[in-house]
């Protein structure tokens, strides 16, 4: 009898067993992909149906989809870590065999999650897929952070209970009536958007990348910070002297309310105007580009980062 010994990474112990019986193991449980996390059917009445196997690649995205699914969905986020970059995510065989028996996929694209689009190509049996960016009417080289849009966020969801539907068609009532109690919780969240832009309109602020800024366009901040810095801190580029200089003058200089940062994509450079920032006084607001904690709820996460910022511009 052949015996395999297994690291369970949660309680990091060992645990033996026969090789038939992980065999019989496998056959019988989702495929997760590895440092992935798993949405369970919400609460309530089980589904009148077989629950569909969602892909959330981003886990913004599998908050949504649980919260819209209900018991009808088990939704597998591809990447919950606050430490791992879509753009360099590298696909394992246990990945790719999760994209086989999913009945829906739910990508960013714009160039953000490539390695997900190239794995969809490859599907004998195509699923439902929904990719965001083509939802809002975006193309590739645009801002992919687009769920940092509340319009957007709007069309996404949308889209969501949409591809459920064609996926689940027997469920549509089901699925319609799990939007509304979505669209009510996101009550706060709107809420918030609409107070920080009623306050604060015009004010200008300070950002360390591309993440903060159709948030900040859609509570009417002022973006100080040059453009062409931006984007090159966001791809990962050098940018010019001229614009560090600016961004530099601006802090010292007390130009802008607050400096909002991506504390996922910290660099020598941001950091030293975090410490700047704090020596001049200024507050210094993170956000993150998954969801943090990956146990929160996508409105959850988004509101208390927009009530850090209220507090921070003044209250």
């Amino acid at each position: 009898m052949r015996l395999v010994i297994i690291l369970d990474v949660m309680s990091h112990s060992l645990v033996l067993l026969t090789s038939s019986l992980l065999a019989l193991l496998v056959a019988c449980s989702p495929i997760v992909p590895s440092g992935a996390a798993v949405g369970t059917p919400g609460a309530g009445p089980p589904c009148p149906a077989q629950p569909l196997n969602v892909i959330a690649v981003e886990n913004q995205y599998g908050s949504l989809a649980l919260q819209l699914g209900g018991a009808c969905v088990r939704v597998v986020n591809v990447i919950s870590s606050a430490d791992a970059d879509p753009h360099e995510y590298q696909v394992d065989a246990v990945t790719a065999r999760a994209y086989q028996s999913a009945h829906v996929i739910l990508q960013n694209g714009l160039g953000y999650d490539e390695f997900s689009e190239k794995l969809v190509s490859t599907l004998s049996t195509r699923p439902v897929v929904v990719t965001f960016g083509e939802v809002v009417g975006l193309k590739e080289g645009d801002n992919p952070h687009i769920w940092y849009h509340p319009d957007y966020v709007a069309r996404i969801t949308a889209a969501i209970t949409a591809a459920f539907k064609r996926a689940r068609p027997e469920l549509a009532s089901y699925f319609d009536q799990q939007a509304t109690v979505l669209d009510q919780s996101m009550a706060d969240y709107r809420s918030l958007v609409a107070e920080i832009r009623q306050k604060y309109r015009g004010t200008p602020i300070g950002l360390t990348e591309t993440l903060f800024v159709y948030m900040a366009e859609a509570t009417e901040l002022q973006i100080l910070t040059p453009r062409r810095l931006l984007d090159a801190l966001s791809e990962e580029g050098q940018p010019s002297v001229t614009d560090v200089a600016a961004v530099q003058t601006q802090i010292q200089q007390r130009q802008i309310r607050v400096l909002v940062y991506n504390a996922q994509t910290e660099s020598n450079l941001t950091k030293q105007w975090q410490e700047m920032a704090t020596r001049a006084g200024i507050p210094v607001v993170p956000v993150t580009e998954t969801m943090v904690p990956i146990d929160d709820t996508f409105q959850g996460w988004q509101t208390r980062q927009l009530r850090a910022l209220l507090a921070a511009l003044g209250g």
